[in-house]
């Protein structure tokens, strides 16, 4: 659809062309090689971090370094893909999944590569740890959002196939590089990962963008000119439903106005319950002007009062200019709303400073990208009437920043592409710490990691003394990897569940990994560690599988992604400074082996407490939007759909027959009243 030209010269669009420039996730087709890829990178990318462990004794016996320094190398490539999360999801935005992934590949298969030359063992931290795990955050991180942003509808099914690959990569690497290096030797072995990784290549290539569907407009033949004039003569003999439209068209751009506030934070000054009209359930029979229905009203709960707002309402990419209802008092004492009367201007979709027309097609200004389970059951897709309308309403583009253009901060970033630095701003922003409840939720996964990579590391260490071999114990880590790979399947139809609250079933997940890890300690063959591996990997699965379900209830969608980004910067830094840690004070210490299943365990368990005192009164959740009063049920809410508001327009029912008191679907229309 052709842009508008604003008054000012600045240049506008309609709703309909804004919605035009995104795209909608085909839930399938291509989208199933977009999960195999991802499955295959899941594979390389998990399956070389997980079983890690593998190298350290050499490592170690090569070096000879101590414990703590040696697997500072292992924790760095596990916990480096996780901190290099912001990092890799700004590069997707500017430069897409594929080009990051096929980046990360030859840049993390370059690593290795050097590594295996390493003269000491802080080249190797440096090149196998740090270069690793960034190179391995730029693919994992892209292969996560590949699969959101082609699937919504059948979003958890496509995500729990792709994860999989987690489970399946530990399976097969872990006696994979045992192998390898019993055979090659150490350097050998991990030139050879190398070459492995750089299989990804051909994984990422397949990570094609999501292009916008574009129809070619089709040429009117006569018939079709035929009806269109039919249509215009009889619009022209029925002028109360071209009156209709417009009454119906307002009540939408009130609804933009009512999205737009709410959007707004940190304004300056507060808005004290906004002024709404309210409909009375008859439907309306007065008309005024004698073509426009005129809609009854049973009162005006207060006075609107004058509000500033301190940066631009920016919703889905375009400024929302605020808008008013202006309602008369006819001569019999019945409020009413006429054409005459509608002082309601067209608001002007102006494109934001700096937002262009493929910014619309960016996964990143996607607030569901890192949404894993299935959308059916977020409000914000159940009160959209379609998937074009819900896609529209979760793509947030922020305008270009006006303030404080020359100071020295600007300055600087504004050298950074625009799609790099708000994705930085956004996941960069540690006012979410303030949140008790995500405040709690990041202690517990600072904890919950350190005891998750504990039997990964520790594995073979633990089943030493037991008289199991290095290939008995890689075996165990490949049994983790099995039931990691049923667990994801399970807890994601279980999440699906109405009965089943995902809060609750991911803190009995950190639960049993921590009670299985401290009660593995006693066991002493190989079939009760055997056991403890299946056990383990079921739970550890769980909790990973659900942490973007949980994040979502508790922080809401629009906060999803600068929670997630935060969370995985934490779970990074808690990977790379906890394990090592631990390795240290068992080294040091002169302590048993399972002294680091002992910090491991009790630290999951204190994770499963903290998460349990959110469901104290305390910890109630902040809600973004107040309650609804019951004098507010009775308020307008009219869906976007045109079709349905025409329908009741045109056929005289009354507002309510279509009302739907979810708020993300509504409208509240705010009025003045005039004297």
């Amino acid at each position: 659809m052709p842009k508008q030209r604003h008054k000012s010269g600045e240049s506008t669009f309609s709703q309909d062309s804004i919605s035009y420039y995104i795209p909608t996730p085909p839930d399938g087709g291509y989208g199933w090689i977009i999960v195999l890829a991802s499955f295959l990178n899941h594979v390389i990318v998990d399956g070389i971090c997980f079983t890690s462990s593998n190298f350290l004794s050499e490592f170690k016996e090569h070096f000879k370094s101590g414990e703590g320094t040696t697997t500072l190398a292992s924790s760095l490539l596990c916990g480096g893909y996780l901190l290099a999360g912001p990092i890799a999801s700004a590069l997707t935005n500017k430069f897409g999944c594929r080009s990051v992934c096929v980046t990360g590949s030859i840049f993390t298969s370059a690593s290795f590569l050097i590594a295996s030359f390493s003269p000491n063992i802080q080249i190797l931290i440096l090149t196998y740890g740090l270069m690793g795990g960034i190179g391995f955050g730029l693919i994992y991180l892209p292969s996560v959002i590949a699969v959101s942003y082609y699937f919504d509808r059948k979003r958890a099914l496509a995500t729990g196939i792709a994860v999989c690959g987690a489970g399946v990569g530990t399976f097969i690497f872990a006696p994979l590089g045992n192998a390898l290096i019993k055979h090659l030797g150490w350097k050998n072995a991990l030139r050879v990962i190398a070459a492995i990784v750089l299989l990804g290549i051909f994984s990422g290539l397949l990570l094609r963008p999501l292009e916008p569907v574009k129809s070619k407009p089709r040429r009117k033949n006569v018939f079709d000119r035929l009806c269109e004039r039919i249509r215009v003569s009889r619009r022209k003999e029925k002028p109360t439903e071209e009156n209709d439209e417009k009454i119906a068209e307002k009540v939408q751009e009130a609804k933009l106005m009512r999205e737009a506030r709410l959007r707004v934070e940190d304004s300056e000054q507060e808005v004290s319950s906004l002024p709404s009209l309210i409909v009375n359930k008859e439907p309306p029979t007065t008309q005024s002007n004698g073509h426009v229905p005129t809609i009854n009203v049973e009162a005006i709960e207060k006075e609107p009062k004058t509000v500033s707002f301190t940066k631009a309402a920016v919703a889905n990419g375009v400024d929302e200019e605020k808008n008013e209802l202006l309602l008369t008092k006819p001569q019999n004492g019945t409020k009413s709303l006429s054409e005459n009367h509608l002082a309601v201007p067209k608001p002007k979709l102006r494109k934001p400073q700096g937002v262009h027309r493929e910014d619309y097609a960016r996964p990143m200004y996607r607030q569901d990208i890192f949404y894993s389970g299935s959308i059916m059951h977020i409000a914000n897709f159940t009160s959209q009437p379609n998937m074009g309308s819900y896609v529209a309403s979760i793509t947030a583009i922020p305008a270009a920043s006006e303030s404080g253009k020359d100071s020295f901060f600007a300055k600087v970033t504004s050298r950074i592409p625009k799609p790099v630095f708000d994705v930085l701003k956004e996941m960069f922003n540690f006012k979410m710490l303030s949140n008790k409840r995500f405040a709690m939720v990041c202690l517990a996964n600072v904890l919950g990691m350190i005891g998750l990579y504990v039997p990964f590391i520790y594995m073979k260490a633990r089943c030493l003394p037991l008289g199991i071999n290095d290939e008995k114990s890689s075996l165990l880590l490949s049994v983790i990897g099995i039931t990691n790979t049923l667990g994801r399947v399970i807890s994601g139809w279980l999440a699906d569940l109405k009965s089943v609250d995902p809060l609750l079933l991911h803190n009995v997940a950190i639960l049993v990994a921590g009670a299985v890890s401290i009660i593995s300690t006693f066991f002493k063959t190989y079939a009760l560690m055997t056991v403890f591996a299946a056990i383990f990997g079921l739970s550890v699965a769980t909790w990973i599988s659900l942490t973007s379900i949980t994040l979502c209830e508790l922080v809401g969608l629009e906060k999803l992604t600068n929670g997630f980004g935060i969370l995985t910067m934490l779970r990074g830094i808690a990977i790379i400074g906890g394990v090592p840690l631990v390795g240290e004070i068992y080294e040091k210490f002169k302590l048993d082996v399972t002294v680091t299943y002992h910090i491991g365990g009790s630290s999951l368990i204190v994770a499963a407490f903290a998460v349990m005192l959110l469901f104290l009164p305390c910890f109630k959740r902040e809600r973004s939007l107040p309650e609804m009063t019951e004098e507010e049920i009775e308020e307008i809410f009219v869906d976007l759909d045109p079709t349905q508001n025409e329908c009741f327009m045109n056929n005289g029912k009354s507002i309510d027959e279509i009302v739907d008191t979810r708020p993300s679907n509504g409208v509240i229309v705010h009025v003045d009243e005039k004297a």
